[in-house]
């Protein structure tokens, strides 16, 4: 009766586990169908979040996607923060992910010396089980890392190795959407830069006077780089200023010194800068947004 009993337990659990196997592939379909069908980044990072999460029966799923400088890596976490916090590429369990291009599973993350603790310590949230994996492309590199974190189920329930495979093949479909949803916005990108010069060339076929003229191909190019505003000094050789001379999307200072500011610095080096981050830049002029009321936080000057 006892063998009865355990073999007939035994038949109950792999008939169980291949159930819920077969729940598990059956949802992957319904997903890989949602993924090929998003082309918008910020939505499709936001389904691969839920539905890694979900397929694992993980509490988080967090993604990693590596920038075209291929030196660090913007983390997206499922809790919302925003905008994405950037690692270096060799940071951490995702980083190891990274260059190593292999499948971490980590029973307990405090007894693994890659575990970086800083974003636990910063949110007040414990990780003890971690399915980190890696996101290829279509042409075999890695682009990016998917962690699952803590699985759930009863104390010291741990991500076993059908999760690994379901997450694998989840990762190839990321990779496909990831690639698509950004050849998309760079074809858009690319489209609305045509419309752009484009606009700008007709402008300049027609006969009217040079301030309308340099109006429209400053709104256009504002227009192309997706500015919020877009102005134009002229330097003023008498009084060694930069005077503003036209403003599109907002007023600008009338005058610019030439001893400090962005602006100024390409004027003087006579080339192009791009400043993402104003206000940790030593050259960025935060009078001019005191005076105006404006917040800068991007620029590039030519």
């Amino acid at each position: 009766a006892f063998e009865n009993c355990q073999a007939f337990s035994g038949v109950n659990n792999s008939a169980k586990s291949s159930m819920d196997e077969q729940d598990s592939l059956t949802a992957l379909l319904d997903v890989v169908e949602l993924l090929s069908s998003q082309l918008d980044p910020e939505k499709l990072a936001d389904l691969i979040l839920e539905k890694g999460r979900a397929l694992t029966n993980s509490d988080r799923c967090s993604l990693f996607l590596l920038n075209d400088s291929k030196e660090s890596l913007a983390s997206l976490y499922q809790t919302g923060v925003s905008p994405p916090i950037v690692l270096p590429s060799n940071s951490g369990i995702a980083g190891k992910t990274l260059n190593e291009k292999k499948v971490f599973n980590i029973n307990d993350c405090y007894e693994c010396q890659f575990f970086d603790s800083s974003t636990d310590k910063s949110t007040g949230y414990h990780t003890k089980t971690l399915l980190s994996v890696p996101i290829f492309s279509t042409r075999g590199e890695v682009i990016g890392v998917t962690q699952m974190v803590n699985k759930k189920g009863q104390e010291n329930t741990v991500f076993s190795s059908w999760d690994e495979k379901i997450i694998q093949i989840f990762n190839i479909f990321c990779g496909i959407s990831i690639e698509n949803a950004k050849l998309f916005k760079e074809t858009i990108e690319t489209n609305n830069q045509l419309r752009g010069f484009l606009d700008t060339a007709f402008s300049l076929t027609k006969s009217e006077d040079i301030k309308k003229l340099i109006n429209d191909i400053l709104k256009n190019a504002r227009e192309t780089v997706d500015a919020e505003r877009g102005s134009v000094f002229l330097y003023d050789k008498d009084n060694s200023k930069l005077n503003s001379f036209l403003a599109d999307g907002g007023k600008m200072q009338p005058t610019i010194d030439l001893d400090i500011g962005i602006a100024a610095e390409s004027f003087k080096q006579k080339k192009g800068i791009i400043e993402n981050d104003a206000y940790n830049s030593p050259q960025f002029n935060k009078s001019i947004d005191e005076m105006t009321g404006y917040k800068t936080k991007s620029i590039i000057a030519a």
